[in-house]
């Protein structure tokens, strides 16, 4: 069937737009600038290290549960089982003020949280609680979303916290508080924090990628941007490094910890024509990344039988532990393989990039977050906010002033 003038006509100028971004996608555009994070990001391949790895020097980067939101977030009562669950926290009773004078530390222990939280700022009414519980999730829908934001910028700026009690001396109470309530009250403060960002990319709300993606919101991080990020935060900085590594809808945010690259060709003859003005050289990688895992409830002999880790991947698995993780077999690692090229001026600065694994499984936003301890719990103008006591949580968790 032949087809319309018309049509014709439209579909050349969809092709000769497409190869254009496709050209244009090898240097970085102004979201994908590897300066937003970093002005003084060193840009010299050579001088870039081709190993990081932040797991043995550092005690930032650990594991947590999600916190799912099918779950009630930080109001689960994740210490006791008979109340975990999808949606078990709709049904929760809410002790009274009187009942809650009169707890145990070991009865105070199996509350969630959001709960201990509030007894330890004396509001026995427990208001972070009930909000929470008002939520009302679609486990269909929205099994994959929780506070795995918050959870990456905890986990990337802070010391992994250590069990306390906390005592409410006012009302004569005391609140044990474990590793995992920590990285909860952590993870939910920070998912809702307004400290200046900064990012490489934009993250993906269609869930697909259009030919005519405008905004390249859906386009992945640029390699070339990417590897710098990379390089200068975990192998020259020692810091771990937030990306969320699913370019889709769903955003699955984690701290990545280690790196290694690895030179399969250099060319300096035989240049792309899809190269960046100005590239002298082609550099071929590929990148082995190691980020911090979410945590799941994980049956050992139904993995021995070859159910794979993905199985336990959902809001049913998520998985909180009382005691910190580092060092331990609950600290949860996953793998991820990238294949580029890095495109280098005459003075061997990396001026872009290109994925070549034929995937599309590639990160699609990278980004550091302000961060400073002496600040938390505090507004913009620096007076007392109703989460001020969380400064004094984690100056006894993580001995940091």
């Amino acid at each position: 069937m032949n087809a319309h003038p018309l049509l014709k006509t439209s579909l050349t100028l969809a092709v000769i737009f497409s190869q254009s971004l496709a050209f244009a996608d090898r240097k970085w555009n102004h979201a994908n600038d590897p300066h937003n994070i970093d002005p003084a990001y060193q840009m010299n391949f050579d001088r870039l290290p081709l190993k990081g790895d932040v797991t043995a020097t550092s005690e930032k980067g650990w594991s947590s549960s999600y916190w799912p939101r099918t779950r009630g977030y930080i109001a689960e009562r994740w210490q006791n089982p008979s109340e975990t669950g999808v949606l078990k926290f709709k049904h929760y009773r809410l002790p009274t003020p009187y009942e809650i004078q009169a707890m145990s530390p070991d009865q105070i222990n199996l509350l969630s949280p959001a709960e201990k939280f509030d007894i330890a700022r004396g509001r026995l009414d427990l208001p972070t609680q009930a909000a929470l519980t008002k939520d009302d999730p679609d486990p269909k829908t929205d099994w994959w979303r929780g506070l795995c934001n918050g959870w990456t910028l905890a986990s990337v700026n802070v010391n992994e916290p250590k069990p306390i009690v906390y005592e409410n001396k006012r009302m004569n109470l005391k609140i044990p508080l474990n590793s995992g309530d920590i990285k909860g009250l952590l993870s939910y403060y920070y998912s809702y924090d307004r400290s200046p960002s900064h990012y490489i990319g934009k993250s993906c709300r269609s869930g697909k990628k259009f030919l005519f993606d405008i905004d390249g919101s859906c386009k992945d991080v640029n390699a070339a941007a990417f590897h710098i990020a990379l390089t200068n935060e975990l192998g020259i900085k020692k810091n771990p490094l937030a990306m969320d590594r699913d370019p889709s809808v769903q955003v699955w945010n984690q701290p990545f910890v280690k790196y290694e690259t690895v030179v399969d060709r250099v060319e300096s003859r035989d240049i792309s024509k899809k190269a960046t003005d100005g590239t002298r050289r082609e550099v071929y990688v590929t990148t082995t990344v190691t980020f911090a895992n979410e945590q799941y409830k994980i049956d050992p002999s139904e993995i021995a039988e070859g159910r794979t880790r993905e199985f336990y991947e959902d809001d049913t698995h998520s998985h909180a532990t009382a005691y910190p993780v580092l060092g331990t077999p609950e600290q949860e690692y996953g793998t991820a393989v990238y294949k580029y090229v890095l495109e280098l001026d005459a003075n061997d600065r990396i001026i872009g990039g290109d994925w070549i694994d034929g995937s599309d499984r590639h990160p699609d936003l990278i980004w550091v977050q302000d961060f400073n301890l002496p600040k938390v719990g505090y507004d913009k103008d620096g007076k007392s906010s109703d989460w001020s006591v969380l400064k004094t949580i984690l100056e006894m968790a993580t001995g940091i002033k």
